[in-house]
């Protein structure tokens, strides 16, 4: 319910919300909860004591936060101290709501449910079935336009439309469950193509059985009565609320006398109306006289980001999706969630999606269930033979060359299918290709398909493709039809096609090639590839079995190189043996010479900088820079853009990174070239660092597709939402890379991403997740540490800090920062030391800054600067300023966090400053409605 009171003001308590003659005013979640309870209490007065224990529980507040949220409440209301006319102080007790209110019918809440993170399944536990209500996510926005039409008196409802599986009746349903848990009265209706001839058909189950039956429908008035008795009996299902939300599924497909009903229903005002139309380009919207600047609006859903995509699966299949599963499962659902919902679960009961090794993968095609393939089957239907073996064809083929398509079928069958709606013809690469329209169509027809059918379908592809194309889709296309019908392979065709589909990430083509190739045609350039293809599964112990089993003097220099390249790889990031990964690249270097040397130690300048020894690393990159060229240039700008922001010189490094940018639009995609996945975390790392939020942002923002796996990505886009305040996010794009993490072996990096989510946990006052993230983390962080172990060592420390052992955590973070800075990593140097003075060792953090001669570059470094000497000093002025310049860049979790402090030290001095500066601490540590632990 919601009270109003005073000059049109509304407290919402079930949709968290307070109005202003209809406008919603800007309020603090504290603000609200201290005014509510207030409201509640209204009969007697509140002391401050009990405001204390139920607004903020066990945490210890002064009271001068608590004059802070009132002076806020007041002003919110348009009281104030002096009036009271709303809320009044009984000095000596404490304060009681005097305002004259009424109750009226709450508007939808409009909070989109977030379901609790899932734990991450290991790999010899199988997950639970998937869950019957998959979770409703990415719809928020969509959820308050819904609510805010809601509570406008003048609307008169809204029509969600968009295509089958976009989400239309789950959105309206959670609306529904919403409005019924906020007590507004709800009823639900759905339209049937097999009921469109039957008067209120639709509306039945709503009216009274007796209906029909009254008197008083004879002659020309009978519709106008049965029309104001179907509106009688569906407006009394408001009670005594201010209206009924009715929620019609496919209204499209209502006879006219229910629409005529629910038109004179909107008009009445008495209901508001939730309604779902399946659309395309050419349809029209039910309804259409009053969605035109009429009393609904049509809201247009659209499909749903990769990433949330990504974020409803793992939730769902509690367990990591492989990378080409998860691509293959966004490609064929289009982003619509319903679509992807049925393809995974029938896939799941039919064995074409299984759980291995801690991770799903796909293993056949995905299964269309019996719905959607009917949809499918209905464009197929009255196909002849010959139609339907075209579009068998190019089921199988997937996308081909037009005119390889009109030599294996012809003109006339191809217009034939394109008239029904069922081809899509594009330009690549300035050929035509023809496909399916839909990938779904490719899915069913597959599904039809008998096994010596589709072989023979395959290998008649395969001879018309055969000696036809040079493209690489088109050779890993035909590989793929030669393997499925037993034809004869050219070893070393298979070789470059099963290197191609692993550079495509193309899991099943490289396996199938290669397990065909170990039986037949066994050789150390097979082994070779197979142990990439393990390496890129994370199977670590079978890289090294394999590499190390390989005779060297078998090959040339170049794959010489790339072998002992990929071993100490191996080594390096699977296993986290830096020192012995670098004696064994120094082991081999004599072993190649000329170019292949030259890409060997451009690793090495990578692998030294990744290992700490930052100074010579970035010393060594600037040196062979001066004449590398191609990939090996590229790997040297990577290496030293991270070598440069380690060190602090962040403009550098991202110049740096430009170039790489630049570079690798010009090299050709392969195995030896490197990834730009480092460049990109140097970038995020390094504007974030320098104090450019927004940028870092931008770039987080580029690269999140590509963060859903195990690598640098993830961390890097977890690192802005941090300084955003937004551990909810940090975990969620954490949460596959994590699980597959874990399920493949790496254990290091695993632990790695757990020191983010401690992070995560500690904004949220979750000390006991904190710690349980941090226990794992110990056993890895040694005496011999790397870069990334030193920020696991901050995290621990921070951890520390947050449990009360300040003086340990603030020792050991002295000690690591020392530490890094005789690695030459000044930027973590100086992180360490800021979180240092964080636990309470300020002048210390400072002295050590001044020994060390760190100069922090950008806003970002001077913000820190300020603070720790605002902590030093104890000045709240100096903390003041530098919650300033944190704000000005966007870093909202720093400056709450600084003006926290600022607040506590101006408590004796200057309470209502405190208080102000409590409360705009606040402010800024309150994101997407959750108060922040800063």
């Amino acid at each position: 319910m919601a009270t109003v009171f005073g000059d049109g003001y509304e407290l919402d308590v079930d949709a968290f919300e307070l109005r202003h003659q209809g406008a919603p005013v800007a309020i603090e979640p504290q603000v609200f909860d201290v005014l509510a309870y207030l409201v509640e209490r209204r009969d007697r007065v509140v002391t401050k004591e009990e405001l204390l224990d139920n607004i903020w529980g066990d945490r210890f507040v002064s009271e001068s936060a608590l004059t802070s949220r009132l002076k806020s409440a007041r002003r919110a209301v348009g009281d104030d101290g002096k009036a009271q006319a709303v809320i009044r102080t009984v000095h000596g007790r404490g304060y009681r709501f005097v305002a004259e209110v009424r109750e009226m019918a709450a508007a939808a809440v409009t909070a989109e449910p977030a379901p609790a993170p899932l734990p991450v399944v290991g790999p010899d536990e199988a997950p639970d079935r998937p869950d019957d209500d998959w979770p409703l996510l990415g719809r928020r926005s969509e959820l308050e336009r819904l609510s805010r039409s809601f509570a406008d008196p003048q609307a008169g409802g809204v029509l969600l439309t968009g295509p089958a599986g976009i989400g239309k009746t789950r959105l309206s349903a959670e609306l529904v469950a919403l409005a019924s848990d906020a007590g507004i009265p709800t009823a639900r209706a759905r339209g049937h193509a097999e009921a469109t001839d039957v008067s209120l058909g639709a509306l039945a189950h709503l009216l009274p059985n007796d209906l029909f039956a009254a008197g008083g429908l004879d002659g020309e008035f009978s519709r106008g009565v049965l029309l104001q008795r179907a509106m009688d009996a569906i407006e009394q299902r408001a009670a005594d609320t201010d209206r009924l939300i009715l929620f019609v599924d496919d209204v499209d497909v209502l006879d006219e006398f229910s629409l005529a009903v629910l038109s004179a229903l909107v008009l009445n005002g008495r209901v508001f109306l939730v309604l779902t139309q399946r659309t395309d380009e050419t349809s029209q919207p039910a309804l259409a006289h009053l969605v035109k600047d009429g009393p609904i609006e049509r809201i247009e859903m659209v499909p749903l980001e990769t990433e949330t995509l990504d974020v409803l699966l793992y939730r769902v299949l509690k367990a990591p999706i492989s990378g080409p599963v998860l691509d293959h499962l966004l490609h064929t659902s289009g982003g619509l969630p319903g679509i992807c919902r049925q393809l995974v679960e029938a896939s799941i009961e039919t064995g074409a999606l299984v759980f291995e090794d801690g991770v799903w993968r796909q293993r056949g095609d995905l299964t269309a269930p019996p719905d959607l393939a009917a949809l499918v089957e209905q464009r197929l239907d009255g196909l002849d033979d010959d139609h339907r073996a075209v579009a068998e064809m190019l089921a199988v083929a997937g996308s081909i060359d037009l005119d390889v398509a009109i030599d294996l079928g012809s003109e006339e069958l191809l217009d034939a299918l394109d008239l029904r709606g069922m081809l899509e013809v594009t330009d690549v690469e300035g050929r035509a290709e023809v496909s399916l329209a839909h990938p779904l169509f490719g899915e069913v027809l597959r599904g039809r398909m008998g096994r010596l059918r589709s072989r023979r379908v395959r290998e008649q592809l395969a001879r018309a493709m055969a000696g036809r194309s040079d493209r690489p889709d088109d050779r890993l296309q035909l590989a793929r039809w030669i393997i499925d019908t037993d034809g004869d392979l050219e070893v070393g065709l298979a070789l470059e096609t099963a290197r191609l589909a692993l550079i495509r990430k193309d899991e099943r083509t490289a396996e199938r090639i290669i397990d065909r190739l170990q039986r037949e045609a066994p050789s150390p350039e097979v082994t070779h590839v197979a142990a990439e293809m393990h390496f890129r599964a994370g199977r670590t112990t079978e890289v090294e079995e394999l590499l190390s089993s390989i005779d060297l003097d078998a090959f040339d220099d170049v794959t010489r190189a790339q072998v002992i390249r990929r071993r100490v790889t191996n080594m390096f990031f699977a296993r986290w043996e830096f020192e012995r990964a670098l004696d064994l690249l120094d082991e081999f270097l004599p072993r190649v010479s000329g170019e292949p040397q030259l890409t060997l130690l451009s690793h090495r300048v990578t692998l030294m900088g990744l290992a700490g020894r930052v100074t010579e690393s970035v010393e060594e990159a600037e040196r062979l820079l001066e004449s590398a060229e191609d990939a090996v240039r590229l790997e040297l700008l990577r290496a030293s853009a991270f070598g440069l922001m380690s060190q602090g010189r962040h403009q550098l490094a991202l110049d740096r990174v430009a170039e790489c940018h630049a570079l690798v639009e010009r090299l050709p995609r392969g195995l030896a070239r490197p990834g730009l996945a480092l460049a990109e975390y140097t970038e995020v790392i390094a504007l974030i660092e320098y104090g450019d939020l927004a940028q870092a942002r931008e770039v987080a923002d580029r690269v999140t597709p590509q963060a859903a796996t195990v690598g640098w990505l993830p961390m890097a886009v977890s690192r802005v939402a941090y300084h955003e305040g937004r551990p909810a996010q940090m975990r969620e794009r954490l949460l596959n890379p994590l699980g597959l993490a874990d399920a493949l072996g790496f254990q290091e990096m695993a632990v790695w991403m757990r020191a983010e989510l401690s992070a995560a946990a500690l904004l949220e006052g979750d000390h006991q997740d904190a710690t349980d993230h941090v226990n794992r983390m110990l056993p890895l962080i040694q005496d011999d540490i790397g870069l990334a172990q030193l920020d696991m060592a901050r995290a621990v420390a921070e951890v520390q800090a947050a449990l009360g052992d300040r003086i340990t955590a603030g020792s050991n973070l002295l000690e690591a920062a020392e530490h890094a800075h005789n690695l030459g990593a000044d930027t973590i140097a100086f992180a360490l030391l800021h979180s240092a003075a964080m636990a309470g060792q300020a002048g210390a953090a400072l002295d050590a800054i001044e020994a060390m001669e760190i100069e922090p570059e950008g806003p970002s470094g001077q913000a820190r600067l300020l603070e720790m000497r605002g902590r030093a000093d104890e000045s709240p002025d100096t903390l003041i300023a530098a919650a300033d310049a944190f704000e000005r860049f966007g870093a909202r979790v720093m400056a709450a966090r600084t003006l926290k402090v600022a607040a506590a030290l101006l408590e004796g001095s200057d309470p209502d400053r405190s208080a102000d500066v409590a409360a705009r601490s606040e402010a800024l540590a309150t994101v997407d409605g959750v108060l922040l632990q800063v």
